[in-house]
Parts: structure tokens; C-alpha cells; sequence
């Protein structure tokens, strides 16, 4: 391509994303392309290779990209608006500017983000899988809009009260750039619905659950009501036409 690319080297099974982020940041400056080559090898690499390698090779291409995407979509997002002119879009509406700051719902939003781990020990294996393969299109779906049309929440002026250090301990992992659509609600809905569709009686606890993260959202300041109503619309989509179809096979 013609294009005066820089690298950096990181060990994919073991890194931190914050320390991976701040030492490209610091070696190359601004980041407008991102690219990511990975690989498996040492001394013996020769013959077939054992169980627990082909485990590290499964995550290293698959949850290592997912982390270090969303380490650097924020910087990304931020060039690609500075790029096109504009800063990130913050879609007020009537709805959100009537809904309270309550801080307290921060212990109702917190709690309830491991629920979209509840398929893994609730399906059957096959379904874990397409269930994976799922959340992956999903996630880069996400990250695809994120840099289409990046929009943030400003936080300036919020009373967190007694909540100070779970909320500063929450916008440092989550800040408060890509909202739309919110993947809290995206992933919530589809585990909502896989368990729903394998277990009823399982998916109406799962149903409760992703209804009090969604509501949270709004109350804890994290997401706009369009990025919930974008995150469920892209569920429903995956679910429907990637999902569904699938495990009706199975």
C-alpha cells in the first residue's frame, strides 16, 4: 500500500490493554489504522501440537483482537471525527434530559454485566458456540458504527456522592465515548434471548435482568435511550439471521 507503517511487539497471552495502548500511543503517536498480525511458536514448533496449545491459539486469535479493538477504538473514533470535521455527536433527547442521574443505580448496573456470561454454563456446547460466534458479530458490528458515527455522553457535573470511587473506577474502564449502540445492552439482549430459546423458565430471570441493566444505563448516565434501542435492534438482528437459524439445526 505504500504506507509508512510502524510496529509494535506484545506477548498476546499475556498483556495488559492499558499498558499495551500507552506504549503504542507513546512509540508512534497518533494511531489513524490499526492492524494486527498474530502467530504461535517457539523452539519446538514442529509436529502436532497439544490441547492446551490449541486453547492458546484460540485465544490469541480470537479474544486478544477483541481486547486490543476495544483498547483503541476511543483513539480511533476520536481521528476519524477530527478527520471528518466534527467532534462526537451527543444525541440529547427530550426522554433523556427528563430521566434523574440516580446514582445509587449503579449497584443495579455493575452486578448485572456478568449476565452475558450466563449462556456458557447454561446451553449445550453447540449452541455455546454459535452463541460465541454470535457476540463476535456483534462486537464488530459495534466497533464498525463506533468509527461510522462516533457519539459520546458528557458526565461534566454529576453529583456521584457516597458512589465517587465506583463510579471513577467505572468511567476509567468504560469512558464515556462510543455509546451508540450501547454493547451492554446489545450482548444482555442476545444472552437474553439463546436462553430464552433453550430454557424459558431461566430466560424470564434473564429477561428481568437485562431489563434492570437497560433501565440502569439510563439512570447511571452510561447510555442515551437510542443507544439501548440501537443495542437491542442489533441484537435481534444477529439473533434472527446468525443465531436462530443455526441452532435450529442442531
Amino acid at each position: 500500500f505504500a504506507i509508512d507503517a510502524k510496529s509494535c511487539v506484545v506477548d498476546l497471552r499475556h498483556f495488559d490493554t492499558n499498558t499495551l495502548y500507552n506504549e503504542v500511543i507513546a512509540r508512534m503517536g497518533e494511531v489513524d489504522a490499526l492492524f494486527l498480525v498474530a502467530g504461535f511458536g517457539d523452539d519446538a514448533d514442529c509436529g502436532p501440537i497439544s490441547n492446551d496449545l490449541v486453547r492458546t491459539l484460540t485465544e490469541i486469535n480470537y479474544t486478544a483482537p477483541v481486547m486490543i479493538a476495544n483498547a483503541f477504538i476511543n483513539h480511533l473514533t476520536a481521528w476519524r471525527a477530527e478527520s471528518l470535521g466534527h467532534s462526537y455527536l451527543e444525541p440529547w433527547s427530550a426522554i433523556d434530559n427528563s430521566i434523574p442521574f440516580i446514582p445509587v443505580s449503579i449497584l443495579l448496573y455493575v452486578p448485572l454485566l456478568p449476565m452475558v456470561a450466563v449462556p456458557a454454563f447454561a446451553l449445550s456446547e453447540e449452541k455455546i458456540r454459535t452463541g460465541f460466534w454470535t457476540y463476535v458479530g456483534v462486537i464488530v458490528s459495534s466497533f464498525a458504527i463506533f468509527l461510522l458515527v462516533p457519539m459520546k455522553m458528557t458526565r461534566d457535573g454529576l453529583e456521584t456522592g457516597a458512589f465517587e470511587p465506583l463510579f471513577q473506577l467505572l468511567w476509567t474502564i468504560d469512558p464515556p465515548f462510543n455509546t451508540f449502540p450501547s454493547l451492554h445492552v446489545s450482548l444482555a439482549t442476545i444472552a437474553t434471548l439463546a436462553v430464552w430459546q433453550h430454557d424459558r423458565k431461566l430466560g424470564r430471570w434473564m429477561l428481568i435482568g437485562a431489563t434492570v441493566l437497560t433501565l440502569s444505563t439510563f439512570l447511571a448516565k452510561q447510555h442515551f435511550v437510542i443507544d439501548a434501542i440501537g443495542g437491542m435492534a442489533l441484537a435481534i438482528v444477529w439473533y434472527r439471521y446468525h443465531y436462530l437459524p443455526r441452532v435450529r439445526l442442531i
